[in-house]
């Protein structure tokens, strides 16, 4: 099964179930290689191509390494997968409610709910996602989208998943100032 053009990839399986990235798009590898993998992620030689193949979990940290203070020896960064789904519903009227659940499958239909975050968006509101990191940017620069692309295909599915162009809105904030209300 590949993916085409495509940075993000949805694995359901209902025990296995799991978002994925391509390694280029990894928020953690960018930010804290050096406290998690023990390597600095912008030396050229480390920095993943644009079309690698390879899916990576999506990971984050959980806390940062410091030094120990017995013979000054350093610690490695722990980090967790945050990117791993649960199955279940998540509709708060229904007596097998899972506040937890992030899909469920039903008939034809799979429901997906995942964190803006996840997705690597920066804003939503403004639908500005995580550029590329490795691109002129060392870090975090932020790029504007009106569209996301979504498939979907079984393991049995050959060839390339096509792609179907979802459009996407923000909004606006509102803010509270002295009594009056007013929108970025």
């Amino acid at each position: 099964m590949n993916v085409n053009d495509n940075k993000t990839y949805i694995s359901i399986r209902y025990n296995e179930s799991r978002l994925l990235v391509q390694e280029r798009y990894e928020s953690l590898r960018s930010t804290y290689a050096e406290n998690v993998y023990n390597f600095d992620s912008y030396v050229k030689d480390n920095i993943p191509d644009s079309d690698s193949p390879k899916f990576v979990s999506v990971d984050m940290i959980l806390q940062t390494a410091t030094e120990l203070l017995y013979d000054k020896q350093t610690a490695r960064a722990e980090s967790f997968e945050t990117g791993k789904l649960t199955y279940g519903n998540a509709n708060p009227q229904s007596p097998d409610f899972n506040s937890l659940a992030d899909f469920i499958c039903s008939g034809d239909y799979i429901e997906v709910k995942l964190p803006w975050q996840l997705l690597n968006f920066a804003d939503p509101s403004r639908m500005e996602i995580h550029d590329d990191y490795y691109d002129g940017n060392y870090g975090v620069a932020y790029q504007y989208i009106d569209k996301i692309y979504v498939g979907i295909g079984t393991e049995k599915t050959e060839g390339r998943i096509h792609l179907a162009p979802l459009t996407l809105k923000g909004w606006r904030s509102r803010d509270y100032i002295a009594g009056k209300m007013h929108f970025r």
